[in-house]
């Protein structure tokens, strides 16, 4: 059986995981109070490690790198955004 697992408009992947009742319970709770993470954190470190026991050091690596690169570039463009919103504020504002 073959699915389709489509990147969304960022390029990042959504997973969607449905566990029995009994045993989510008990992954969540165990998550959350041993932990002190979230489950959905806890999944994806559990998906890096993942990926990089099964791929050599350098690809993964650099796979890694160009995420953060592309995760910079994000953030560089919402403070450019705010910037230029706060400036356009500034300039419409009447002066008393």
């Amino acid at each position: 059986m073959e699915t389709s697992c489509s990147p969304r408009k960022d390029g990042k992947y959504i997973l969607q995981v449905l566990l029995p009742p009994n045993r989510g319970r008990l992954y969540v709770n165990y998550v959350k109070g041993e932990t002190n993470q979230q489950p959905s954190q806890h999944l994806k470190e559990l998906v890096f490690n993942f990926l990089k026991e099964e791929f050599p050091d350098q690809y993964y690596d650099e796979l890694e790198r160009q995420d953060e690169d592309n995760w910079q570039k994000i953030v560089q463009k919402r403070v450019d955004a705010r910037k230029k919103a706060k400036e356009k504020r500034q300039q419409t504002k009447k002066p008393k």
